[in-house]
């Protein structure tokens, strides 16, 4: 295996991890965008183990992301951010993201100590976090390829 790594034809430098990130998740002016998405979303539901339950449980969590120097940094506004300093608001100058997880079942043995995010998704400031965790929700049960894979 080290070999493969000393390969001259193996490139590889500090970037190439967030260029790979960066490039996973298609653009919204992909032509091809929605089927995209519902690919992704197959290939997340298949790693969901199946519910013993009548029922499913997702998590939906929103989660502050402080930018207060960012000048440019469109639909900024003011977020909910806790501040340790004693007498200070808890406020902050950024965006909030909300994102949907599945939670799977309890495994006999031991409790299961994580969760598959499914969704994630800045919130504009124009809506609340708990409004655009619902819409997310929907588009993913509304995703056909999801309900396939999650449910059988």
């Amino acid at each position: 295996m080290e070999k493969l790594f000393q390969q001259t034809l193996f490139r590889r430098d500090y970037n190439s991890l967030y260029r790979g990130i960066q490039e996973f998740l298609p653009t919204q002016t992909d032509p091809n965008y929605e089927q995209r998405i519902e690919t992704l979303f197959s290939a997340v539901s298949r790693t969901i183990p199946p519910t013993s339950k009548h029922y499913n449980l997702f998590g939906i969590d929103t989660t502050p992301c402080p930018r207060p120097f960012a000048e440019t940094l469109a639909d900024k506004t003011f977020i909910h951010y806790p501040n340790p300093i004693k007498g200070n608001k808890p406020i902050n100058i950024g965006h909030c993201y909300s994102v949907v997880c599945a939670l799977p079942d309890q495994i006999d043995t031991e409790k299961v100590p994580w969760a598959v995010p499914l969704s994630g998704e800045r919130v504009p400031s124009k809506h609340k976090g708990v409004n655009q965790g619902n819409q997310q929700l929907k588009k993913i049960w509304q995703s056909s390829l999801f309900l396939i894979n999650y449910l059988s």
